[in-house]
This record gives C-alpha cells, structure tokens and sequence, in this order.
C-alpha cells in the first residue's frame, strides 16, 4: 500500500522535482564561482573555465557544493523523466525517458567524479552532453506528436527544444572533452602552465549547452505546474 502510494505521489508531482532540480543546479553553478581560486590565483569566469572546474577538489573552495549539487540534482531528474515521460505518454516520450534516465545517471556520476579523476570524469561527463541531447530531441518530437485531446504542454514548446539541440550540437562539433589540440589536452591533464585564453570558445560553448539544458528542464517544469494550478 505504502509503495502504492509512493508511484501515485511521484506521479502527481513529478514536476516539482524538476523544478527542485533546475534550482539545485543553478546554485551549485553559481555559488562556488566567488569562492573560486585557480592553480595561477585567478578568479573564475565562465568565458575562459570549463563548468566542471567549479568541481575540482583542491581547486575550487566550492567544489563540494557544486558536486553535491550535481548528484542531488541528477537523483531529482529521475522521478521528474519518469513523470514527464507518462504524461506526454507516447513512443517518442517513453524513448526520451531511457536517454532521460541515462543522462540522470551519468549526472550523478559527473559530482561522484570530479575533474581530479579525470579519466572517469571525461567518460561521465560526454556521457551525460549525449545522453542530454537525446533527451531533449526525443522529448521535442514526443511534444509535436502529442495527440491533439490531450496537449500536457504545447506544441509551439519544441521551439525550445530545437534550440537546445542546435546548441548542442555546436558544442559536440567542437567538444571541449575531446579536443584535437594538444595544449588542451595538456590542460586537462592538469598543466598548471597552461597559458589560458581570455576568450575560449570551447568553455564558452559547454556553458551554453549547460544553461539551455537547464532551461529546457526549468521551463517544462513550470509549464505543467501552471497547467495543474
């Protein structure tokens, strides 16, 4: 009975961990960047750092909270997938459920391994964009071909969902994660003498896909809430 009870409230208020989720991840981005300190004294900016240097133990004074905001979040993005995916409640939508699911896991796993074990981060986090992107394209066409009785979010939502792809898509064309330039490599392999660009293309991108993912969850989140109100 009590397990009964359990799949009918996650069922019925499946958004607000969504919701919990996308404000988990935007403090566990934002709080550390003031109390970050790099290998050379500098201040972070997201125009020249990688997202996952706010994790980097020994690095980042906040790294905690950004890999605990990580892992907290990616365990609310399940039941929110899960919910998602049996209100849309068709092929596409169970699709994006799976690669929902995976890149949940794959989140979790990014806050279990922050940049200082870097090898299993580089596979967490690649793991994660991919997964990502699917999730987003899956969800987009299960939101165009939803039924026309029953619409849990509007069709016009794909919009967004087309320009979370197309970002994506930019970043993993020029992945940060597996780049052809060795220095970077150098970098990524924690090269204090790495002499860092004031504008870099690269980070720029992973934020980018990292904002609109957020969004993209934030923004579907709320959409049901204000249908349920």
């Amino acid at each position: 009975m009590t397990g009964n009870l359990s799949i009918i409230f996650f069922r019925e208020h499946f958004e607000w961990f969504g919701l919990t989720a996308c404000l988990i991840v935007s403090a566990a981005l934002i709080i550390p960047i003031p109390l970050y300190s790099g290998r050379a004294g500098e201040k972070y900016s997201p125009l020249n750092h990688f997202v996952s240097e706010l994790g980097e133990a020994g690095v980042s004074r906040g790294a905690w909270i950004f890999n605990g905001g990580m892992i907290a979040a990616g365990l609310l993005f399940l039941p929110f997938t899960l919910g998602l995916a049996f209100t849309i409640n068709n092929s596409w939508a169970m699709a994006g459920m799976v690669a929902g699911l995976f890149a949940a896991f794959w989140l979790i796993l990014i806050g279990v391994f922050p940049m200082n074990k870097l090898k299993w981060h580089i596979l967490a986090a690649l793991s994660f964009f991919y997964c990502g992107l699917a999730t987003i394209l899956l969800f987009s066409l299960a939101i165009w071909m939803q039924v026309e009785e029953a619409l849990p979010i509007p069709r016009e939502f794909v919009w967004i969902g087309i320009v979370c792809v197309l970002i994506y898509i930019l970043f993993l064309t020029k992945n940060p994660l597996q780049p052809r330039d060795p220095k970077v490599m150098d970098f990524l392999r924690v090269d204090s003498s790495f002499n860092r660009p004031v504008i870099w293309v690269m980070p720029i991108s992973e934020w980018l896909v990292v904002i609109v993912s957020t969004l993209w969850y934030l923004s579907t989140a709320l959409v049901i809430i204000y249908r349920n109100l």
